[in-house]
Order: structure tokens, then C-alpha cells, then sequence
């Protein structure tokens, strides 16, 4: 049974910054969709997220059948065939933004987030690094699938400190796992079942670092069917 999905997303510079180092992927020819929050000085940033959501581009559409065949880049767990070229393409990723930063002093250290899923079948598999989330939204609120790597949410999993307390911290936004940074990255993986009408929110912490999961639900709730106002609802 062939996948009918129906999908919506849009990027926006903000009101603080000079520049937009976010990227949006969506490719509904090999259903897959990505969001990446570059960081890094001189533009470094842009470069990063650009050239990993371009090559998880280029793997789904021109090098698919041998990352698929190439067990070097693989976890060394079973995915479904879109799931592992998915995560290879992420790893992949990670060493053209190094090896690109060590060329250029100038983008030394840059580095991106990743949040990205890729739909075969009835499964939906969810690579991620860095911040940025994907939600599954249900009638009833958002569900997480993803972790944030990241030094406030390493205190909450550790039962150091609360949410709220964590959420007045400065450097909150201080990530632990990016790509880009280092030559080798862990990226966490997920599958998750997807029924018909199911919904699913990729979005970096321009959003998820601003509102709560309750106050973006309410958002996505009061725009109905349409996805394009709850992407612009979003965004407002």
C-alpha cells in the first residue's frame, strides 16, 4: 500500500538574530523530513545545517542502494531499509561538516542539530542528535520522541534538578551531542508505528526552547486539519 502524506514546514529568521542557521529537508518522494539548528561564528552555522540536510538528501535520492549495502556506517542494529540509510546518512553528515571545518579555520567548531524521520511502510524511524525534537501529536497532547542532548536535560534524567528549576538556568541552551563537532558522533535512533491519521511535529528549540509542550499543543489543536496554519501559528 503506497504512503499518503501530506506535509507542511517553514523556517523564519526570528526578532533576535541577524541570520537564519535553521534548515527544513522535506523530500516527499523518499518520505523523509528533517529539521537542523546550525551554531558556529562567520555564517558557520548555516553552512553546517545546509550541508547536513543536503546530504541526507543525497543519500536518499542518489546514493540509497549502496549506503544501504554498507555495513562500515551501520549501529549494528536491524532497521528497515529507509531507517538505515537514514542513520548512515546522518553519520555521514557529521563527517563532511568535520572534515569541512578543519579546511576552513574560519568555520572551525561549527556545528548543526538534527531531528529528522523517514516513513516506509506502517514504521516511521527517527534519527536525532543535538536539541532540536520530533512529537508525535494525539488527540490529547504531544508525545516526545526524542531526548534532548543537552546539559538541562541530563540534569532532569538524572534527577538533579527539576524542570522548572532547570528551565532558569543560564546556558540552558548548552548542547552535549552535535554534528559536526567531533569526527564521530552517536546518533539515537527510534521506530515507532504510524497509523492512518497520525501526526508528527519536527521542530528545533526556536520553538521547543520557547513554549511549553502543552502551550505548542494548544497551537496545533486550534488549527485543525490545516497545516499551514498551524506552521504559521507556530512560527507567530
Amino acid at each position: 500500500m503506497a504512503l499518503e502524506i501530506e506535509a507542511f514546514g517553514n523556517t523564519d529568521i526570528g526578532l533576535v538574530r541577524a541570520g537564519n542557521e535553521d534548515y527544513l529537508l522535506m523530500d516527499p518522494e523518499h518520505h523523509v523530513y528533517a529539521v537542523c539548528d546550525g551554531m558556529g561564528g562567520h555564517q558557520a552555522g548555516e553552512v553546517a545545517s545546509l550541508t547536513a540536510a543536503l546530504t541526507i538528501q543525497n543519500a536518499f535520492g542518489t546514493h540509497r542502494e549502496h549506503l544501504h549495502e554498507d555495513s562500515r556506517l551501520s549501529l549494528g542494529r536491524t532497521l528497515p531499509p529507509s531507517g538505515d540509510v537514514l542513520v548512515k546518512a546522518v553519520r555521514l553528515a557529521n563527517r563532511a561538516i568535520y572534515n569541512r571545518a578543519l579546511q576552513d579555520e574560519r568555520k572551525a567548531g561549527m556545528g548543526t542539530t538534527v531531528a529528522a524521520v523517514v516513513f516506509e511502510h506502517d514504521l516511521a524511524c527517527i534519527a536525532h542528535v543535538g536539541d532540536s525534537r520530533v512529537y508525535r501529536v494525539s488527540e490529547s497532547g504531544l508525545t516526545p520522541l526524542t531526548v534532548d542532548h543537552s546539559w538541562v536535560a541530563e540534569l532532569e534524567r538524572n534527577q538533579q534538578m527539576t524542570a522548572e528549576e532547570a528551565g532558569a538556568l543560564v546556558g540552558r541552551n548548552v548542547i552535549t551531542r552535535a554534528l559536526g563537532v567531533r569526527e564521530a558522533v552517536e546518533v539515537d535512533c527510534r521506530l515507532t508505528r504510524v497509523a492512518p491519521g497520525d501526526r508528527f511535529l519536527l521542530c528545533t528549540d526556536g520553538l521547543c526552547g520557547f513554549a511549553t509542550d502543552d502551550e505548542i499543543f494548544e497551537v496545533v489543536r486550534s488549527s485543525g486539519d490545516s497545516l499551514q496554519k498551524a506552521v504559521q501559528s507556530l512560527i507567530d
